[in-house]
């Protein structure tokens, strides 16, 4: 049932795509996005995770000359560790975070328009939902068991980031880091998503 909204964001910003090619002077610009999640902070969290990855689609408008507001949404993953001992890889699974984000951007372009390469900047923030897998034990000849996960959480987050821009015309591509923290229960959590994206 989790793929299904997935799925109608994914061919919500197609139609939009495909359309937005064919309009002229369109208000819009359409923004899709995937990439790698590197966990930063707290030490805590950053020992027991390792690479994730995300995709991300966004709407944005531009409200001056070289400054768009962009809409996004986003899904991410976190994945568990289980590799810190040979016990806990053999018998541990699972775990891995889960993270929908929701949230607006002010995003700036810098430099001259119709240079091949732009660099632009952006700041933002949203409200972030965060799920974690159940963890599964595996005890061999007695079966496996499941951990229920941390409950779910809905959380304040911000982004900060800076990419490149290249290419022009009716499409772009962009990379793009970002410094992502979320207000979880205790410690935040921080982490760096790096993307590789088109602009429409």
């Amino acid at each position: 049932m989790k793929k299904i909204p997935l799925l109608l964001i994914i061919l919500l910003f197609g139609v939009v795509a495909s359309t937005s090619a064919q309009v002229p002077g369109k208000p819009f610009t359409l923004y899709l996005d995937a990439g790698l999640n590197s966990v930063s902070a707290p030490d805590t969290f950053k020992d027991l995770h390792k690479l994730g990855y995300h995709f991300e689609g966004g709407l944005g408008f531009k409200v001056f000359p070289f400054v768009q507001v962009v809409g996004k949404v986003g899904l991410n993953t976190i994945a568990k560790d289980w590799n810190l001992t040979p016990i806990l890889s053999d018998a541990l699974s699972g775990g891995n975070i889960k993270i929908m984000t929701f949230g607006l951007d002010a995003r700036a372009a810098i430099g001259a328009p119709l240079a091949p390469i732009k660099p632009f900047a952006f700041i933002g923030g949203g409200y972030a939902k965060l799920t974690e897998d159940d963890i599964t034990i595996t005890t061999g000849v007695l079966g496996d068991y499941n951990i229920s996960a941390m409950d779910d959480q809905t959380k304040f987050y911000y982004n900060i980031g800076a990419g490149l821009e290249f290419g022009g015309g009716p499409f772009s591509f962009f990379l793009q880091a970002r410094y992502t923290s979320i207000a979880t229960d205790g410690e935040s959590i921080k982490y760096i998503p790096v993307s590789l994206g088109i602009k429409f």
